[in-house]
């Protein structure tokens, strides 16, 4: 026991304490010393606490040291790893730079190292891989490199201790005047830009840089084109700024300066105007191009400035690597991160990226080692979402009289709310008289502004029948506003999560099963979701594009159809009651940006694109109608104008005659514009301007879809534009009347226009208030319904034209809602309104409660109806069908001894440059199209005949089928290389190749020969994925099409087969040919097709179902070899074993000409080019024979 005692220490007083050493020395040396130790627990209150974190911090530790890192790549550098560059045409291939100035290119797959050389004297302080199959990097040494990335081009010998000077592989040398920091590539034109002491712009045609592009930067650090708005440069500079470049004007437009400097900056792949920076102060920011004064987002956790950032293909994610060495992932709208990685031997990270494919994340570090993390993957099912797998609990819980009171009192609220809307009006006397002049109601002052949570607004729309706003917004969220609650009507009445970015939102026009109206959102998770409007449920997801989806509309004739448009270059058709597309064409070059379609009794599509170009399509078939060429910017957005603004261009386009020479006067009288549903048009662009075009009609064919215009070349005539805005339009509206077209812009107005003042003076007025660029507008759709045409056909028989317009105009008034809407990038949408929402004159209170209360009374389980819904892809057969115009084809030259063997085969390229043919002779030769005597390239390595050619319309790549049981892929681009074209080989077949097929939208190649099989290949990994077996003889065809059915195949055994490509299983056999098929053909533009067998006998089927439509007339009892199909003149050729050749119209299905040649050989092959001029045929004398049309029309 402790006890206290008193020294005097120079009469001072000192306590000491002191215990006893029997407490706690053991007696005998056996015993352990005993600690002395107070268990009461009233001293130690924070013990739990303290066990409590230790527990935490184990498991964090845990967690960080889990080894996510499936393993290094080969044996690494010798240097620290300072740059990476991922291949975007493959997900198994990237380089790395280093140091000590090497560059190695990885094999992901293998882990092992492809190719590697010592690049520069210095670091490598930058790489990019472009999309030609080429490499670029740069260093210290004030020198940018052009390499190619086939392996194959690199000496496998020579060492990384010096500078590899090879001819092989390296393409160019650019010369420099100081060290480079970073290098980027442009998208898609052959041009580079570098940072370093000053930004440069290059040309990869041109030795020196074109532009220097420097603002007020000691030295820039990173450089970074925008993959989608290509001509946007963005950089960061040791001031600490990040600067966004011009290159169309070679200027800086924005500008920011941040506390330290940046170190990287990554673009978002799927939302275009944002990006990522990573910085010295320990943060990564998120950026709105538009509008740099304050960051979208930071992120943080790191505890060392971030030395690279990087988005995920997705842009849903990022990943940042760290001074602090560690990796850590960020989900894109949140501020923490989700997971960190870190290893003990791990140091300084320098460069992460994703993998193509985002399985992987890919970090270089100054260990000098490459590591790749596998991530998780975690996919998204239906419902798995926890706040929809709450929303069902609740379901569950509230299906009970309790949720039925419920509903009752939120009905009642509404009630309220709608009478309390009318009565605090106290305008109903009146009412009648304001609603005299309600047909030229325009917007002027903006009643209500709609505040989102800091959210930009990406599209608004108003409800068909009630007053409800609904606004899709850039973080996925859907705000819906009710006009007519209570005063607490500018709270949104529901917020609902719907994906990424909202790109559009649209209606249906129509009542599905006569109970609800269902809503679409396309976002830029690649993905169209449908939704209930009365309880806001997700009702289905829709998926197949394979990017941003621009832009949706539902159809006017049958709401369970949808068309998409999008970044793919795609429109595709789909069915809701299935939920999976019906139809995918490719009309545009480019970006699709919008779609309109019409009200007729058949859909016609009217789309725009980056291509500075829109589109008339037809919806059923993807045909081609008409071309509206004449901005010089890409076209935005494109509408239909309405009925009524028909009378007003009509009289417009009559009265100045003298401006439209070229516009028939019949043409505006034309009665097919009735059934069409369109007849003019608008169009917005970034140039500016809105322009009016008249759209000519197509050509109407029984038993056919429309096809292009005779008039003008089948372009568009402009009619007028109206000029005024200062920046790009964005997004057109149509008033209901016909007369006024608004306008929503970049430069944040809205512009009113008048189309009875077109081309002069034709701005009536703007509407001013937004801060931020207007992305949406919308007026109000009509209620009711619109006067039938059986009683307007027989109004029309006793009344001239005006007075038919103004009785239209009567309806249109007494169906109007005075509402219009504008959403912007300044996070708010602002609504303008005459009445607030006062019903028209001739509903009444009443009414107007009942039709709301019958509508949100309706069933709140909405589903889908489950019969498909049938598509008419032909008109009502006449009693007389009209033939097309007969054209006459001669044979124009023949080239002799074009081979040294029978000539088996032809491919026509899609740019109509140049045609291949292959032959009996092993080889493959390559003509000019337009002087076909002029010989480009020989291929050889086949070993027997050459009997199937198909060329790519993605990759310049032809790939050829022979006798020697080979499929080989030639790069048509390296015809000419001393090394030679040949990239790749397929082996599997037992038999010889006598077809082949290229899917038009997956990379998938199909082969059929003698072995009986189809065998699907994958053309990148040459692995064979399936094999499609049915057929007991010979396989001679084989057609690919987008949609159901994605396969056919003949053979000789006398039939053609439908196949189901997803079950690999037959879904059709047609047995109506009584000989074996050695020929079939596809039409370019239509849903048929035609077989031709060994007794002369030509069928023509139609899709998808296999029908027989029409057996063309027979030409004998000769063996058919060959048939092609030229889509421009409908011809049909046929060539025939015995070397005679036919020509058929394929609507008609009758003889137009036949011709046979003394000494005639077998006609083996044959193809029409693209332009529908020429027609080129393969013999067995060794010759090919062209020919042409001798008709002006076609001409």
């Amino acid at each position: 026991m402790a006890t206290t005692k008193k020294l005097s220490v120079t009469n001072k007083l000192i306590k000491t304490i002191s215990r006893s050493s029997d407490t706690y020395v053991p007696v005998r040396n056996t015993q352990e010393s005993s600690l002395p130790r107070n268990l009461n627990p009233a001293l130690h209150p924070f013990e739990r606490a303290r066990e409590y974190t230790t527990a935490l911090t184990a498991t964090k530790l845990e967690r960080m040291f889990a080894q996510p890192f499936i393993g290094q790549l080969g044996h690494g550098h010798r240097d620290g790893v300072y740059t990476m560059a991922r291949d975007f045409s493959t997900t198994s291939q990237f380089a790395t730079g280093s140091g000590d100035g090497v560059i190695k290119y990885w094999n992901l797959t293998s882990r092992d190292e492809i190719a590697s050389f010592k690049a520069h004297v210095g670091m490598v302080s930058g790489l990019v891989v472009c999309k030609e199959g080429k490499m670029l990097s740069c260093g210290d040494d004030k020198t940018i490199k052009l390499w190619s990335v086939n392996s194959e081009e690199f000496d496998k010998k020579i060492g990384d201790d010096e500078i590899y000077t090879g001819n092989q592989g390296l393409i160019k040398t650019f010369l420099g005047e100081a060290a480079f920091k970073g290098i980027d590539r442009h998208r898609e034109d052959p041009i580079f830009v570098t940072g370093g002491a000053t930004i440069q712009l290059w040309d990869m045609n041109r030795s020196k840089y074109t532009s220097d592009l420097s603002w007020g930067a000691d030295n820039v650090t990173t450089v970074k084109f925008n993959q989608t708005e290509t001509n946007i440069i963005a950089s960061a500079g040791s001031d600490n700024s990040v600067v966004l470049y011009d290159v169309r004007t070679n200027t800086a437009i924005q500008k920011v300066v941040l506390s330290l400097r940046t170190n990287s900056i990554s673009w978002n792949p799927m939302e275009a105007f944002n990006f990522v920076t990573g910085s010295d102060d320990h943060n990564a920011y998120l950026w709105d191009m538009r509008n740099l004064g304050r960051s979208l987002n930071v992120y943080k956790d790191h505890v060392a400035g971030i030395m690279d950032v990087d988005f995920s293909p997705t842009g849903e994610e990022i990943v940042t690597g760290s001074y602090d060495k560690t990796i850590r992932i960020f989900k894109t709208r949140s501020g923490h991160s989700r997971d960190i990685y870190h290893t003990k031997r791990m140091q300084r990270i320098f460069c992460v990226k994703y993998s193509s494919d985002s399985r992987y994340i890919l970090s270089g570090s100054d260990d000098t080692n490459v590591r790749p993390v596998l991530l998780e993957l975690t996919k998204l099912l239906p419902c798995n979402d926890q706040e929809e797998i709450v929303d069902e609990y609740l379901e569950k819980k509230w299906a009970t009289v309790l949720r039925l009171q419920k509903k009752i009192l939120d009905l009642e609220h509404e009630v309220g709310n709608l009478r309390r809307a009318i009565d605090m009006s106290g305008r109903q006397t009146n009412l009648i008289g304001q609603q005299q002049d309600r047909i030229n109601w325009l917007p002027k002052i903006v009643k209500s502004t709609y505040l989102t949570n800091n959210v930009m607004v990406n599209s608004v729309k108003i409800h068909p029948i009630l007053g409800n706003i609904y606004a899709g917004c850039s973080d996925g969220s859907i705000y819906v506003w009710n006009l007519a609650g209570s005063e607490d009507m500018m709270i949104p009445e529901k917020i609902i999560r719907g994906g990424t970015s909202i790109n559009k939102l649209v209606f249906s026009h129509q009542e599905i099963l006569g109970k609800s109206y269902v809503f679409a959102t396309c976002s830029s998770d690649l993905s169209i979701k449908i939704w209930d409007s009365a309880s806001y449920k997700h009702i289905r997801t829709l998926t197949g594009h394979d990017h941003t989806i621009s832009s949706i509309i539902f159809s006017y004739n049958n709401s369970n159809i949808l068309y998409s448009v999008s970044r793919d270059k795609s429109v595709k058709m789909w069915d809701l009651t299935q939920g999976n597309c019906i139809k995918t064409f490719i009309g545009h070059s480019e970006w699709v940006r919008d779609i309109d379609v019409s009200t007729g009794s058949e859909d016609f599509l009217l789309t725009c694109s980056n291509d500075q170009s829109a589109r008339l399509s037809h919806g059923n078939s993807g045909i081609g109608l008409c071309l509206i060429i004449g901005h010089t910017h890409v076209v935005e957005t494109c509408k239909f104008l309405p009925n009524l603004s028909n009378y007003i261009l009509d009289k417009y386009v009559l009265k100045n005659q003298d401006l439209f020479p070229n516009i028939p006067q019949e043409l505006l009288k034309d009665p097919i514009y009735n059934t069409l549903g369109y007849k003019y048009c608008i169009t917005g662009s970034r140039d500016n301007t809105i322009k009016v075009w008249l759209l000519p009609p197509p050509v109407i064919v029984p038993h056919r879809h429309p096809l292009p215009s005779k008039y003008n070349n089948s372009q568009a005539w402009l009619i007028g534009e109206f000029i005024g805005h200062s920046s790009w339009i964005k997004s057109l509206c149509v008033h209901p009347n016909g007369r006024f077209i608004f306008s929503g812009s970049d430069d944040k107005t809205v512009k009113i226009w008048d189309l009875l003042r077109l081309n002069n003076d034709s701005e009536i007025g703007s509407l001013l208030g937004h801060t931020g660029f207007i992305n949406s507008i919308d007026f109000a759709e009509l209620t009711g319904v619109a006067l039938q045409n059986g009683d307007r056909d027989q109004e029309e028989a006793e009344q001239d034209e005006e007075t038919i317009y103004q009785n239209l105009l009567k309806d249109i008034q007494s169906r109007m809602r005075c509402i219009f809407v504008t959403g912007a990038v300044d996070n708010s949408v602002r609504m303008t309104t005459e009445n607030d929402l006062i019903p028209s004159d001739e509903l009444s209170e009443a009414m107007y409660n009942n039709v709301k209360l019958d509508y949100l009374l309706a069933n709140a389980y909405y589903v889908l109806p489950q019969e498909p819904t049938t598509i008419s892809t032909t008109d009502k057969p006449p009693e007389e069908p009209i033939s097309s115009p007969m054209v006459t084809w001669k044979p124009l030259r023949t080239l002799a001894n074009a081979h040294n063997g029978w000539v088996r085969s032809i491919a026509i390229d899609h740019s109509n440059k140049f045609f291949i043919t292959g032959s009996s002779d092993t080889t493959i030769k390559i003509r000019n199209v337009a002087t076909p005597h002029t010989l480009l390239a020989t291929l050889t390595g086949h070993i027997m005949a050459v009997r199937t050619l198909s060329i790519s319309s993605k990759f310049p790549y032809l790939f050829s089928g022979s006798e020697d049981k080979t499929l080989r892929c030639w790069d048509l681009e390296r015809t000419n290389s001393p090394e030679g074209c040949l990239i790749r080989q397929y082996h599997g077949h037992v038999g010889g190749v006598y077809a082949t097929s290229l899917h038009p939208e997956l990379d998938l190649l199909l082969s059929g020969g003698k072995d009986q099989v189809v065998r699907v290949w994958d053309i990148r990994t040459r692995a064979e994925v399936m094999t499609l077996i049915g057929h007991r003889s010979d396989i001679t065809s084989i057609e690919t099409l987008p949609f159901d059915p994605q396969v056919i195949t003949s053979s000789m055994d006398g039939t053609v087969r439908l196949w189901d490509l997803r079950k690999q299983t037959t879904q059709l056999t047609i047995t109506n040919h009584s000989k074996s098929i050695r020929s079939m053909k596809l039409h370019p533009q239509e849903m048929t097709f035609i077989s031709g067998d060994s007794s002369g006998v030509i069928n023509q089927w139609l899709l998808p179902k296999g029908e027989l439509l029409n057996q063309f007339e027979s030409e004998g009892t000769n063996i058919i070899n060959t048939l092609a199909i030229n889509p421009v003149t409908n011809t049909t050729f046929v060539g025939y074993d015995d070397g005679k050749t036919a020509f058929y119209n394929y609507v008609t299905g009758k003889l137009e000409s036949s011709e046979y040649f003394p000494n005639s050989s077998p006609v083996y092959a044959s193809a029409f080019d693209q332009s529908g001029l020429r027609l080129i045929t393969c013999h067995g004398n060794k010759s090919i024979r062209v020919w042409h049309c001798e008709d002006d029309i076609v001409h």
